[in-house]
């Protein structure tokens, strides 16, 4: 770079220069938009740097620039920070004084979240993009590889995402365009701050438990406040902090340093501190670790630290120890650490953040409240409100005040508004009941709702609110994918339900080819299971919507909304001749039972769980078509007999109220009656130490069964008559005799799996629970004891009268084929006292 580039024009170094004093006064960011070709956007933002670097005005090691491909970036200083996008998270902590994002191939939505925080108060961003008509047009690799899925190919990409950037770049203040030949696109009205914003100092507390060095290492009054909260965890009394901000107010370095004082108190109590952090990525804690070394070597404490692929995940000075487990781990682990940490925790469901509580004596949970991170904001309501029923000694934080930069900057504002980051639903405030009648069903487009920002808003507000996955790349996806569609109920021109469509199917015949043999498309994923776990490559032709997402206003949930927006969408889908509808989503009884009560049954589950939600994923589909009606039936047959197989291995920790309700689901479409029929409302209520949900007894009228096809019932009596002689008399030595259960282990899994593909229901709820914990699962009594809260005796002895009472339905099912069971049987009751 020391060679003299082409120089900006006198008109465009007086506007880069009047962003640059005006975010030094105001302590905030500005942003140059450069579009233009991409060897000359560089040639012009390294001018505009290079002077500002010889007249000692920028430090060049306080520049970062980021691209697609480190060789895009030509020839430039050194001592630039120069990465490549998908690095972008080995930067998070970091501050520059000024950022080069260069999106001439590809621009995605979390990568632009992450880095423009990155820039500190009085410093300049350049965005460089092709010339304005082609970026808003350009097909990325970020379309390619997530959004383009058979049979829709470039053409069918929607182009409205990078539309609405531009728009926004043209409506915020704080923000210039220009072209890379100079010409001065948009110049922002010029900022009414004249005196030079400083940061005030921090006050610091007259008394603290912490040593006062820790509070010397906070930047705002916010995290001294926020750090004098974490010293309540100092007691070792149970207690829970929830600490909440927005991106950039320094959350995760004021939890490093809370950790690093909390080790200093307990040593000085001649104790070591154990304390675990979680969070659903291994990076999302870097700031936490980075800042713990800090206060700890600031105290003159030694700290060695372990890496994985260049981020620490394990911490440890003199006996004290920090370190970073999974959530799914974490919720197994937690008992066994003095402190919990919980990071990002918008991320992490809901019924996972409570088995950590359950275990853990003190809890930090920190979630970021608008950010690329995940729902914050719906963590705040949904959580919190849940927390404080919970009766737990809680203490909440909020932290407001930029750490980087000023309030009220206008990039931040920008990338907020462009990302959806603060979208929120309208408050309906008390709404006793919802007029399903009143509610209108609308079917849109994101780009038809551009020109109503306020319903786009309050349609992603819906899905943040409800949602721990979203982010900003799945706004772009609803703008851009050629298969994505919106939905949303509608109550007096308000959103309460918004619902997000996929369209699959149809596919193309080297489409199919390739999918049997194991390409992985993006999207498509219920023709995938047909034709990876079924091999049924007829099905991958047929139409259907995936719904992707569904969610009710957080104020109004539990008033049938849901429900009638489902019939809604069946509705149309049936106008639209489509074959089927599904969905795919993180089990449990809940959500399952939502599903069901439309019609919709199971059809596959993911051998492990999530690691983040710690949940297994199910696929349900309801068939529209005849067609699909047929196929789906024997699907459905084919994944009972699969799913009762499962259970012992891998899904041998499946919690028992999700697999009895998927067993009588199945059980009740395969005998032609609703999926719901006669299955009682589910108690929620977690077992004391089990903590699996258990279906109620209450209302049971799931007796008997529908009438069996001729085909399935001989199938069935073949699997029955098969079964070895030998196993038949030691299954019934078993029932009637003195053998043990352990003595039959191998035998008596046949017998229940039969019972259950039977269809009907002869056995009690309870009963039938324990040959799915006992014989499908292979739990240990004392964990069958626990779950359904009955001593070990009696658990013993009810499975035991119930594989008695199985041996004999089946002899009678059988006629005459098997009747020297029955006598065998008759000879035991006659011979073996009952005592036995």
């Amino acid at each position: 770079m020391a060679k003299r580039r082409k120089g900006a024009s006198k008109e465009l170094r007086s506007l880069a220069n009047r962003l640059w004093r005006e975010a030094e006064r105001s302590r905030q960011r500005r942003m140059l938009v450069i579009a233009g070709e991409q060897k000359e956007c560089y040639e012009l933002a390294f001018s505009l740097l290079q002077r500002r670097i010889d007249e000692k005005e920028l430090d060049a090691r306080r520049v970062l620039v980021a691209a697609s491909f480190l060789e895009d970036v030509p020839e430039r200083r050194p001592d630039f920070k120069v990465i490549e996008f998908k690095d972008t998270l080995k930067v998070l902590g970091m501050t520059f004084d000024t950022m080069i994002l260069d999106f001439h191939r590809t621009l995605v939505p979390g990568d632009l979240g992450r880095l423009a925080g990155l820039v500190r108060g009085g410093g300049l961003i350049f965005m460089l993009i092709p010339p304005l008509d082609e970026f808003v047009n350009m097909v990325t690799k970020f379309h390619r590889h997530i959004m383009l899925t058979p049979p829709y190919d470039e053409t069918d990409i929607r182009h409205n995402f990078l539309r609405w950037l531009v728009q926004k770049l043209f409506e915020h203040d704080g923000i210039a365009i220009a072209t890379a030949d100079g010409k001065i696109l948009k110049k922002p009205p010029a900022s009414k701050i004249r005196k030079r914003r400083r940061r005030a100092l921090p006050k610091l507390p007259e008394s603290p438990k912490f040593k006062k060095v820790f509070y010397e290492l906070c930047l705002t009054q916010d995290q001294v406040e926020a750090l004098k909260a974490l010293e309540e965890l100092e007691k070792g009394t149970k207690k829970v902090l929830v600490l909440t901000a927005n991106r950039g107010r320094g959350k995760s370095s004021v939890i490093g340093l809370g950790l690093a004082a909390l080790v200093e108190a307990s040593s000085r109590r001649n104790k070591a501190l154990k304390a675990m952090l979680t969070s659903p990525e291994l990076e999302n804690v870097t700031e936490v670790f980075r800042f713990a070394k800090i206060g700890l070597e600031r105290i003159g404490r030694r700290v060695v630290t372990k890496e994985h692929e260049g981020f620490t995940f394990e911490l440890r000075s003199g006996s004290s120890l920090i370190e970073w487990w999974s959530p799914i781990d974490a919720a197994r682990k937690a008992e066994r650490y003095d402190v919990v940490v919980v990071d990002e925790a918008a991320a992490i469901p809901i019924p996972l953040l409570f088995r950590i509580l359950r275990q853990a004596p003190r809890v930090i949970f920190s979630s970021t409240i608008h950010g690329y991170e995940g729902a914050g904001r719906g963590f705040s309501v949904r959580f919190l409100r849940k927390l404080k029923e919970s009766k737990e000694d809680v203490i909440e934080y909020e932290m407001t005040e930029p750490i980087r930069y000023s309030e009220d900057d206008p990039i931040e504002e920008w990338v907020f508004k462009t990302l959806l980051l603060d979208a929120e639903p309208f408050s309906f405030g008390k709404l006793e009941e919802v007029p399903l009648d009143a509610c209108e069903y609308v079917e849109t487009r994101v780009e038809d709702l551009f020109e109503h920002e306020d319903v786009l808003r309050e349609y992603f507000g819906i899905l943040v609110l409800a949602h721990y996955k979203n982010n900003p790349n799945d706004f772009a996806i609803l703008c851009d994918a050629p298969n994505q569609e919106m939905r949303m109920l509608t109550l007096n021109r308000h959103v309460i339900c918004s619902v997000q469509l996929a369209a699959e199917g149809g596919l193309l015949d080297e489409d199919v080819e390739a999918m049997y043999y194991g390409y992985a498309p993006p999207g498509n994923l219920i023709p995938d299971i047909f034709i990876k776990h079924y091999r049924r490559r007829d099905l991958s032709k047929l139409r259907g919507w995936r719904i992707v997402r569904i969610a009710t206003h957080p104020e109004i949930m539990r008033k049938g909304i849901g429900t009638k927006m489902l019939a809604e969408i069946e509705k149309e889908a049936r106008r639209k001749n489509l074959d089927w509808l599904g969905s795919s989503f993180g089990a449990t009884s809940e959500l399952l039972r939502f599903w069901a009560r439309s019609g919709f049954f199971p059809i596959h589950i993911s051998p492990a769980r999530n690691e983040v939600s710690g949940e297994y994923s199910v696929v349900v589909v309801k068939p529209l078509s005849d067609v699909a009606r047929s196929a789906f039936h024997e699907i459905a047959a084919l994944f009972f007999e699969r799913f009762l197989k499962l259970l012992r291995e891998p899904l041998n920790d499946l919690e028992i109220g999700l697999s009895y309700l998927i067993i009588r689901i199945l059980r009740n479409i395969l005998s032609g009656k609703p999926a719901l029929a006669g299955i009682a409302a589910a108690v929620e209520a977690a077992a004391p130490s089990g903590g699996e949900d258990v279906e109620s007894n209450e209302g049971e009228t799931e007796r008997g069964g529908g009438a069996l096809s001729e085909e399935w019932r001989e199938a069935w009596l073949r699997k029955l008559i098969s079964i070895d002689d030998l196993n038949w008399r030691r299954a019934i030595i078993y029932a009637y005799g003195p053998m043990k259960y352990e003595a039959v282990a191998d035998c008596i899994p046949d017998f229940v799996r039969l019972y259950f593909l039977r269809l009907e229901k002869k056995l009690s709820n309870f009963q039938e629970r324990l040959l799915i914990l006992k014989v499908l699962q292979g739990r240990s009594w004392e964990e069958v004891a626990d779950v359904v809260r009955r001593s070990i005796t009696t658990c013993a002895n009810e499975l035991r009268e119930a594989v008695g009472t199985i041996l004999e339905g089946f002899i009678e099912e059988a006629g005459g084929m098997l009747r020297s069971y029955g006598e065998e049987i008759s000879e035991f009751r006659r011979k073996v006292p009952e005592e036995a």
